[in-house]
């Protein structure tokens, strides 16, 4: 059996920029490495989706998403734009802000082993997981890793990237605080779920997710498995902003459940409509502006989509 090629895409841009620092002392350990492992920095936007492709498509086995969530996004819809039967597997490095589907899916937090084990790793013994999808009514496909976030914690993702002096918990607290005296309140929401009927709710924030956590620390679905063939929501209902400080504590530990204006249940599809532009975030980076006039999305599961190292 041929030994795994590696290509490994690396986001210097993550952690503000801070992660080059990390970086350099990664490449020193790739120093005795093969010329089996191939390492390539992106350079703008969406360049990792278009890398992951064409390392796919280069018969690379493992791909390595060295960055934050928003690197392990692009790189995962990199993946999906080839057949699965050609399609890498991928490994995280966690080198970004937050790092939450890593935290989320018990995956090595240390950025150096966790390169070690991406490249001690083995495509026969990785891990299938599943991956969200999102269509918009922009005619707009893409797959999410992580979490959709929907109304306030996409808010909180707009402030967070405004924000340069902190980083991880801290960086999205701060951005929340923001929010609070900024574009807070609820919105009206038509949601159809599965094959239920269609429902109106007031939506204060709505995440649909495939991980346990977003932004740094909020476990605000702490029972979702990626491996389950299922996407955990959890829905924030109209609530005051004390109100909302109240239930935080609850929403970082996971224990929010017991709230009445929080609904978490597990779902394969979602439909969600508003007369109001749909504010969104994709694992931690911005999907729809409120310009974008998004006013449509349905949410689904794509089960087993890739193989996960660790």
């Amino acid at each position: 059996m041929a030994p795994d090629r590696i290509k490994i895409i690396f986001n210097p841009a993550a952690a503000r920029g801070k992660a080059g620092e990390v970086a350099n002392r990664l490449r020193n350990a790739l120093a005795a490495t093969s010329n089996l492992v191939e390492w390539v920095d992106t350079t703008h936007s969406g360049h990792a989706v278009a890398l992951a492709r064409e390392a796919a498509q280069a018969g690379f086995s493992i791909v390595v998403a060295m960055g934050g969530d928003g690197t392990a996004h692009e790189v995962a819809n990199g993946l999906m734009q080839v057949d699965a039967d050609t399609r890498p597997a991928l490994a995280i490095v966690p080198v970004g802000s937050g790092n939450d589907f890593v935290l989320g899916a018990g995956l090595e937090r240390d950025p150096l082993r966790a390169l070690e084990a991406a490249l001690a790793g083995s495509t026969a013994r990785a891990r299938r997981i599943d991956l969200g999808l999102v269509r918009d009514d922009r005619g707009r496909a893409e797959h999410f890793i992580n979490v959709i976030g929907i109304g306030l914690d996409a808010s909180v993702t707009h402030h967070s990237q405004r924000i340069r002096l902190l980083r991880g918990f801290a960086m999205y607290f701060a951005a929340l605080m923001r929010t609070l005296t900024n574009n807070y309140g609820a919105l009206p929401m038509q949601l159809q779920i599965d094959d239920g009927e269609p429902v109106s709710r007031q939506v204060l924030m709505l995440a649909v997710a495939n991980g346990t956590r977003e932004g740094g620390g909020f476990n605000i679905t702490p029972k979702a498995d990626p491996g389950d063939g299922q996407l955990d929501f959890a829905m924030i209902g109209p609530v005051s902003r004390l109100r909302l400080l109240q239930i935080i504590p609850d929403v970082m530990a996971g224990t929010h459940e017991r709230h009445p204006e929080i609904a978490v249940s597990r779902i394969r599809h979602l439909r969600v409509r508003s007369g109001w532009p749909l504010l969104s975030h994709f694992d931690g980076e911005m999907y729809a502006w409120r310009e974008d006039g998004v006013h449509e999305m349905e949410i689904s599961i794509v089960p087993r989509a890739i193989r996960l190292i660790g």
